[in-house]
């Protein structure tokens, strides 16, 4: 990771993203022990958990079954009122684009593998929870107020010592693609600020 960073940084790029890595033993195989917490200065987590709430574990299970047994068009019915908020639902034109993207993305996902990513995310639930406390990292927590599957952020953001918050109004689970001009301002803003 840091040589592939500096890589970029010799081409110009001023600052590395992490997203969706898994990247506890970092340095184990370099420095006999993890060691990614010493580079990271920022953090920015976006509809985090650390402890899979009953309804979301229920909604992946649903997920992964209707993924296996109808049309990725009805997948994709049945997810948008858990991932979207009421305002942007109250939009029948915005929910049908989103319905015919998600549809599209659903049908190059093989149920297998969301099936093994519930059992991964049951597996994982609740494993780091008494790791929050020891992040050192200037840490963003960004999420939507109306977030049905993760609901916890602010609970996540208050167990990070120093933890901003920044909730969006009538958002849900799906806060990047309804607010994403909000969450890229405070994005930036996070990543500007020293």
């Amino acid at each position: 990771l840091l040589e592939d960073a500096r890589k970029v940084a010799a081409r110009g790029v001023g600052e590395v993203n992490l997203v969706s890595q898994d990247t506890t033993a970092y340095g184990r195989d370099l420095y006999g022990k993890p060691r990614l917490a010493e580079l990271v200065r920022s953090l920015v987590l976006i509809t985090p958990f650390v402890t899979a709430t009953p309804r979301l574990l229920a909604v992946v299970d649903a997920w992964a079954r209707v993924a296996a047994e109808a049309s990725p068009e009805a997948l994709a019915a049945m997810l948008l009122p858990w991932l979207y908020g009421g305002d942007f639902l109250s939009d029948t034109a915005a929910c049908r684009r989103v319905v015919k993207s998600l549809a599209e993305a659903a049908s190059r996902i093989p149920a297998a593998t969301l099936q093994r990513q519930a059992a991964g995310l049951r597996a994982w639930s609740g494993t780091r929870e008494r790791d929050l406390g020891r992040i050192r990292a200037r840490t963003l927590v960004i999420a939507g107020a109306d977030d049905l599957l993760t609901p916890g952020a602010a609970d996540v953001a208050r167990a990070i010592p120093g933890a901003a918050l920044e909730l969006v109004a009538s958002a849900g689970h799906a806060v990047g693609i309804e607010a994403a001009e909000r969450v890229s301002r405070a994005i930036l803003a996070h990543l500007r600020a020293r």
